[in-house]
């Protein structure tokens, strides 16, 4: 029973990243041996036991453990990779657009919208618009523009045309004078304190009536005499109806703040909706692939008086939320103002930037999309399941390097002069070695001491003396079932690794949001390169930023 609870324990060990859970296993057991049902309690205690010792282990020395006692299990099955959903409607040209707000950088949830918008125009050999929503001129900055490409292009997104919405500002003026000239659009001149009340209460106001000679005169003043706040156009739509969102909407409105491209050039902006629903239409979008947070059905409705006939097919999801992540741009604003966090980098959040710095691949965020996909509901996507696919990409790549942390200096005695000869990664013996001679002198992490133990990749000693260093006896090289711990040589460099933890715990600012470790690494780490990600054996995988190394996840 032993043998196959240990089985278990290592094949899902292996699976989630070098961690079992015990609530897994028992069910895999009791599945290949049902008549063991009656022996739970027996089960869970040595499964406890067994998950405890296993979980100690590297994932190499899992590896090897399955390998000795069920070598089939490391044989991968094939599986067929996921792919996206079907676009609707007519996919002969498919034609999508990726449009940010160059109001804040990016975060993973974007990240996620942007790919799925790119990976469905890869799929039907469509084409990619990059839109900057940019009429909201107070809160639009320059930063912001490039920001937001060299993310894109970071996460491997091409795109093969580029706007921003503060260019078309006559096309905008154009077909709200078309509105204007078929009485569905008016000038109202009501403060806005009004206007939100009638709105409400689903009444009328006079300006309402307005003939369409009066609106154009108004209109005019809207560019030459009124301030802001005096007057916005309006929809004509439906003041009684159920959806309050046709209850006259606002078209354009006055915006005196300068603009971060245009400056002072313009002071009637277009809202939202109606930016929107023109751009999709004079773009050719034939699929708008966006957060069901944003009003169709109005759109659609100011697309049809403007006389545009092709419609694109909208595929609307819920939005995307990291558990533990903070999104909103107001909120990492402040905290980047008040020092809570270094810049909008930061790895203790979920930025674009922030997760790149962190070591999270672009591969994962494609994953990711095709993962959680379209759905209506909102998708909340633990951090864990990030790392998780993060893990399993970065595996094969990653180098493998010594990292001792909590050093304590640990002397040999009666060792032989031996040098390691460590493979960079355990299989793919070709990318090279690490030789690492030694002379019976190290520095190991403190913690992982135990009487006895193996020196990785070397030999087995005993410790017989405990102090500011540790002395110990050599005892061969026969591999036994001892703890195996890292270890360096007087040839180490000392390297700082940030390790990012949860920035919020019960509402409040975590002060250990961010701890700072340091230790000793072998001294080929001075070889990384600025951006590189390798795994300090037995700690994790972590990205070199170019003077530190920031932790990604175990």
């Amino acid at each position: 029973m032993k043998e196959l609870i240990l089985k278990w324990v290592l094949k899902n060990a292996l699976d989630h990243g070098g961690k079992a859970q015990l609530g897994a296993v028992i069910p895999k057991v009791i599945g290949e041996d049902p008549k063991l049902k009656s022996q739970i309690k027996d089960i869970a205690k040595t499964g406890k036991e067994l998950v405890s010792e296993i979980n100690k282990l590297s994932i190499e020395e899992q590896k090897s453990r399955l390998k000795k006692i069920a070598p089939e299990l490391l044989v991968k099955q094939e599986v067929k990779p996921r792919e996206l959903a079907p676009l609707p409607g007519d996919t002969s040209n498919v034609v999508v657009r990726i449009p940010p707000g160059p109001e804040k950088f990016p975060h993973i949830g974007h990240a996620i919208s942007f790919m799925i918008n790119y990976m469905y125009a890869e799929k039907y050999k469509g084409k990619v618009w990059l839109r900057f929503e940019d009429t909201n001129p107070e809160k639009c900055q320059k930063i912001f523009y490039e920001a937001v490409k060299e993310d894109l292009q970071w996460l491997g997104i091409k795109w093969d045309f580029e706007k921003n919405e503060s260019d078309s500002m006559r096309m905008y003026h154009d077909r709200a004078r078309r509105l204007i000239d078929s009485d569905n659009a008016y000038v109202c001149t009501c403060d806005v304190g009004t206007v939100r009340n009638n709105r409400r209460k689903g009444e009328a106001c006079a300006c309402r009536s307005n003939s369409i000679d009066e609106n154009k005169k108004l209109w005019e003043r809207m560019f030459t005499e009124f301030k802001q706040g005096d007057a916005m156009l309006r929809l004509k739509a439906d003041m009684q109806s159920k959806d309050t969102s046709f209850r006259d909407p606002m078209l354009c409105r006055i915006n005196e703040n300068p603009h971060c491209l245009t400056g002072k050039k313009h002071r009637v902006w277009p809202g939202y909706d109606f930016a929107n629903a023109i751009e999709d239409s004079e773009c050719g979008i034939t699929h708008v692939l966006r957060s069901n947070e944003f009003n169709t059905k109005l759109q659609k409705h100011i697309k049809k008086l403007l006389g545009y006939k092709k419609h694109p097919e909208y595929i609307e999801y819920g939005r995307y939320n990291i558990i533990g992540g903070v999104t909103k741009g107001r909120i990492i604003r402040e905290l980047v103002e008040n020092g809570d966090v270094s810049g909008w980098d930061d790895p203790r959040l979920v930025t674009v930037k922030a997760i790149k710095k962190r070591g999270i691949v672009p591969e994962t965020i494609r994953e990711l999309g095709i993962d959680v996909g379209t759905t209506s509901q909102p998708t909340n996507i633990t951090w864990g399941k990030v790392c998780g696919i993060n893990r399993r990409i970065l595996d094969p790549l990653a180098n493998r390097y010594f990292f001792v942390p909590e050093p304590v200096k640990l002397v040999v005695k009666n060792a032989p002069k031996e040098t390691a000869n460590v493979p960079l990664h355990p299989d793919f013996p070709e990318r090279g070695h690490r030789k690492l001679p030694t002379a019976g002198e190290f520095y190991v992490p403190k913690s992982d001491v135990k009487p006895n133990f193996r020196l990785k990749d070397l030999y087995n000693v005993k410790v017989t003396k405990k102090g500011k260093e540790i002395v110990a006896k050599y005892t061969g090289n026969e591999i036994t079932e001892i703890p195996k711990i890292q270890w360096v040589t007087d040839d180490h460099t000392k390297i700082g690794i940030l390790k990012p933890n949860d920035l919020f715990l019960h509402g409040e600012l975590n002060p250990d949001s961010l701890e700072k470790i340091s230790g000793l690494a072998e001294s080929g780490v001075k070889k990384v390169k600025k951006g590189e990600i390798v795994q300090f054996e037995r700690f994790g995988f972590c990205r070199f930023d170019g003077k530190s190394f920031v932790f990604a996840h175990k």
